[in-house]
């Protein structure tokens, strides 16, 4: 048999709970990208970590150029990193919005959180190396770890508005791991509930042999005829057009024929056999009464 997804969660209430734990998140992710954008403190911190021996410094960057030695600025100082945290925490936010309406609706699938929360996982996990990316264009000042305001404690930097833009990015950076933690929550419980269960394979077999069975032209033993008494006794027939109150059409192939036999009684009179209109009938019927 095909395999299938099921479209139904297993852990409901738990979705639920994660999608109302990452509104807050979410805005505080977007508030923080929102306050270093373009270029608050990046560079600030650039240069504060390379005053105390930690990075390069952002002259090394002219100083390579007028040396013609053209090198490019590292991914963690760079104008991308600040943009592509503020794109992924907008698109974060939308795509937030639009899985609650989908949620209370029923219409938030499993497959569909596969899909989303995959590229989310994926955003944010490029996001996690872009803010640990190394510096290694000074050869006096190599980081290959993570940056010094992520590594080291924020007092070690002058006091001032240094520390609290040290704060401010060491704390996007922790949101971004719970982000990253809660987005591959989201993913592994969507894989888990598109996996169906026993009863609903079963169920699906059951359906797709009932339908095999009573569809018209499937080799099976029930003609069209048998098929469509069969919908008719399981209440799968529209109601007849012009009745009311949803009321199912009387009259299926097999009454309609015993009506014209005779052997059926008429809906307005109930005393009086219907006239079958067949002449062989009347003869017979005037030899009998002889």
């Amino acid at each position: 048999m095909m395999f299938f997804m099921s479209r139904k969660w297993r852990v409901p209430r738990v979705i639920l709970g994660l999608i109302i734990f990452e509104f807050p998140l979410t805005v505080a992710c977007l508030t923080l990208t929102g306050i270093a954008a373009p270029n608050l403190y990046r560079n600030k911190l650039w240069q504060t970590g390379g005053d105390l021996g930690f990075n390069s410094k952002p002259i090394t960057i002219v100083y390579a150029y007028a040396n013609y030695r053209p090198v490019d600025i590292p991914l963690v100082w760079s104008q991308f990193s600040t943009n592509f945290n503020l794109v992924i925490s907008v698109l974060s936010m939308f795509l937030l919005l639009t899985k609650m309406t989908m949620h209370i609706l029923g219409t938030f699938y499993p497959v569909m959180s596969l899909i989303v929360h995959g590229l989310l996982v994926g955003l944010w996990s490029y996001s996690v190396h872009v803010q640990t990316a190394p510096d290694t264009i000074d050869r006096n000042r190599i980081n290959n770890g993570v940056p010094w305001y992520i590594s080291k404690s924020c007092n070690v930097a002058p006091e001032g508005e240094v520390r609290g833009y040290c704060m401010q990015a060491k704390g996007f950076f922790a949101m971004t791991i719970v982000s990253l933690l809660l987005f591959s929550t989201h993913f592994i419980l969507a894989l888990w509930s598109a996996i169906p269960t026993e009863d609903q394979k079963a169920a699906r077999r059951t359906k797709i042999e009932e339908k095999k069975m009573f569809s018209p032209g499937s080799g099976s033993d029930f003609s069209a005829e048998d098929a469509w008494q069969r919908q008719w006794e399981m209440g799968q027939i529209p109601s007849t057009p012009g009745t009311t109150g949803g009321i199912k059409s009387p009259f299926t192939p097999r009454t309609q024929a015993f009506h014209n036999l005779g052997g059926g009684m008429d809906q307005t009179e109930h005393t009086q056999p219907r006239a079958s209109g067949l002449p062989l009938r009347e003869r017979f019927g005037e030899f009998y009464r002889q």
